[in-house]
């Protein structure tokens, strides 16, 4: 994830805004919370499916999608 950080910071530096798409159906990321509310606060949008949103992938995902959202960190919500 060090290398995510060193990418996101020269696509900033381009003047592009990084956005991360569906953590929620990523299992690795789904672990790794702190990691995705540091790439926000440096500049990255998180983009959730609605199909997770409803259940649609699983509890999983939309156990976490709804978790991303009630901190505030969804940007964009997407659909398929």
């Amino acid at each position: 994830f060090q290398n995510t950080a060193d990418i996101f910071a020269r696509l900033r530096e381009a003047g592009m805004v990084p956005v991360v798409t569906h953590p929620e159906r990523n299992a690795l990321l789904q672990q790794r919370l702190p990691q995705l509310k540091l790439w926000v606060e440096q500049g990255a949008c998180l983009q959730v499916t609605g199909q997770s949103l409803l259940g649609r992938f699983g509890k999983t995902a939309r156990a976490f999608s709804l978790e991303l959202l009630n901190q505030n960190l969804v940007h964009f919500i997407a659909s398929d």
